[in-house]
């Protein structure tokens, strides 16, 4: 039943993606045109330990995205992100969870399906992991290029570096705490 259901939706998502392509289609990054995606990534991930950075590890990542253009190129953007690692000992199992707005400009090419785009991120990060609940601030930048493929619809390759400050509330001598990430991801996007 559950994948006949999952069957279902993606002949739905299939039929409304080309039928997208029969009406008349909008350019990209034009003022009031929505994006709303996703793309799924690996992370390289390096603790910061009062001050000092430890050994990176790789992650899997997850991040649904929602724009708005609010001028030619200039679009304003959230987007929630998901890391999860997996390490041997199932005790040090982590996920982080960041919610960011993400301003960006898209730069239009003349007669050209890409769009190079650069995206500022800031936002706030919860980490559980290990039995430990830490929260704080995050911030970062990504670029990359958008393609046109079809219609109305984007496939995205980019790379991404966020910092997020992780301190407890019992840090006495004040060092940072926290995560320094290194993303690369492809992702998948319509427009309208």
């Amino acid at each position: 039943m559950k994948t006949k259901l999952i069957a279902i939706l993606i002949v739905i998502f299939c039929v409304s993606s080309f039928t997208l392509n029969a009406q008349t289609i909008k350019k990209f990054a034009l003022k009031n045109v929505w994006e709303a995606g996703g793309s799924l990534g690996f992370t390289s991930t390096t603790p910061v330990i009062d001050g000092n950075t430890g050994s990176a590890t790789t992650m899997i990542n997850f991040q649904p995205y929602g724009g708005y253009f609010i001028a030619k190129g200039l679009e304003l953007g959230i987007m929630p992100s998901v890391n999860y690692t997996k390490p041997p000992s199932p005790e040090s199992d982590y996920i982080d969870y960041t919610l960011y707005f993400a301003p960006a400009y898209n730069f239009i090419i003349q007669k050209s399906i890409v769009y190079p785009y650069i995206m500022g991120l800031i936002g706030y990060t919860v980490y559980n992991g290990g039995g430990t609940t830490l929260s704080g601030i995050a911030f970062g930048g990504e670029g990359g290029v958008k393609i046109n493929a079809y219609g109305n619809s984007l496939i995205k390759f980019g790379i991404q570096y966020e910092q997020k400050t992780l301190n407890p509330s019992d840090n006495p001598d004040g060092n940072r705490n926290g995560l320094n990430n290194i993303k690369i991801e492809a992702g998948f996007s319509l427009f309208f």
